[in-house]
């Protein structure tokens, strides 16, 4: 049985708790479809809920969502020893994990994730924390392993 890598674990830990704080405390602060300008034009903080996929696509399929997570987290701590070797890769790792779990959360708990991050300049869907560690892991991911990684 493999032990899960401290590096991997801090950077999973961190991810979720950013996530779930984060998102407790706009919860508490901003009501439904309220927005707060923090950089005006450019950056908000607009309160959504999302009951679909990332960006919002696929409203209503929380349920079949929540199962995909959980599958997906599955297969990651299964083949993570095959293909998480550089130091940049199990944090990427990490990333998606907290992320999935993160929102995996919301789904469970509240039936809907709830997003808040929104660039006022461009047309781009509300996002979240766990919304970034997933494309940003997912990407850093891809990159090693396309370009960096000698497997």
């Amino acid at each position: 049985m493999r032990r899960f890598p401290t590096i991997e674990a801090i950077t999973f830990t961190s991810v979720l708790i950013l996530d779930q704080l984060s998102k407790i405390l706009v919860a508490n602060w901003l009501g439904l479809g309220q927005s707060v300008a923090v950089i005006p034009g450019i950056f908000n903080f607009t309160m959504t809920y999302n009951r679909g996929t990332i960006w919002g696509i696929a409203q209503g399929g929380n349920f079949i969502f929540a199962i995909i997570a959980i599958v997906v987290v599955v297969v990651i701590l299964i083949f993570t020893p095959q293909f998480a070797t550089s130091l940049g890769s199990k944090i990427a790792i990490g990333a998606i994990l907290g992320g999935a779990i993160g929102n995996l959360i919301d789904r469970i708990a509240r039936g809907f994730v709830i997003d808040f991050i929104e660039f006022g300049f461009i047309k781009f869907p509300v996002f979240n924390v766990a919304d970034m560690g997933i494309v940003l892991g997912a990407i850093t991911l891809a990159v090693f392993m396309l370009f960096i990684s000698k497997k």
